[in-house]
């Protein structure tokens, strides 16, 4: 089972615009209740709802998704399609979020960082990419490969800072970055700017250095995407739809967030 719910920064955000698109989602977020849709997304945020209700639920995700990480088991593949999806999709987030935490908070254990990596690397399909089902369309399948690339950097990252070096130089995992990489970069724009994949890639360039995708500028490109995109309210999405606009709105603010 998994987890069932759910190089260098480019540049910093300067302009007064694209400061109030992070603080227009922040403010629309913190005005809504918090579904378990983007609670994983939620957990790499440094803005947006605080305090210490936050923080206290901050630290229950945290504890919770590192137990349920090292009890997951991937290769248990799940019949429903749909259960499958949240199964791999879920424990993606709560993987990326725990590793983004390790930058300024006790490191994750060398045990649970080999446990995801070996599972990552078998998810990987033959051209490259990831997906949780096997008619994923391009975007879901964006998704899920730029946020691969990035687990599998950021496990590569923990591992040199344990010196732990005969894992950090496997060379299974370096051939399954590179393959991901190749595949990303393949991607036409539309499969890479848009709400649900630019978290992911955001953190796939920052794990491995990268400016650009193919042609694809991911940083102002998807600073433009997201300006065009806002509801006048500072949320993303469409209106008529709340649950995905909830998710969205978080997608579109860790973006921003973190981004700078």
């Amino acid at each position: 089972m998994g987890i069932d719910d759910g190089g260098v920064s480019r540049a910093l955000i300067e302009s007064l615009g694209e400061r109030h698109l992070e603080e227009q989602s922040g403010q629309w977020l913190a005005n809504h209740p918090l579904s378990p849709e983007p609670r994983a997304v939620l957990l790499e945020i440094p803005v947006g709802p605080t305090g210490d209700t936050r923080s206290k639920a901050r630290a229950e995700i945290s504890k919770r998704i590192r137990n349920e990480l090292l009890a997951s088991n991937l290769a248990d593949v799940n019949p429903n399609p749909i259960l499958r999806q949240r199964q791999i999709e879920g424990t993606l987030a709560g993987a990326l979020g725990l590793l983004d935490l390790c930058e300024y908070k006790e490191p994750l254990e060398t045990k649970l960082l080999l446990h995801l990596q070996e599972q990552w690397r078998s998810l990987q399909d033959a051209d490259g990419s990831w997906a949780s089902t096997a008619n994923a369309s391009r975007i879901d399948r964006a998704r899920l490969t730029a946020g691969s690339v990035a687990l599998l950097s950021l496990i590569r990252r923990e591992l040199i800072r344990a010196q732990n070096e005969s894992a950090a130089v496997d060379i299974a995992c370096e051939t399954a970055i590179r393959r991901g990489l190749a595949w990303l970069d393949s991607c036409d724009p539309a499969d890479l700017i848009h709400l649900e994949v630019l978290p992911n890639l955001r953190s796939a360039a920052v794990a491995t250095g990268r400016y650009r995708f193919g042609r694809i500028d991911w940083f102002w490109e998807g600073m433009a995407f997201l300006k065009r995109v806002q509801n006048d309210d500072g949320s993303f999405g469409k209106a008529n739809d709340p649950t995905t606009r909830l998710y969205e709105t978080a997608c579109g603010l860790h973006f921003l967030a973190r981004a700078r």
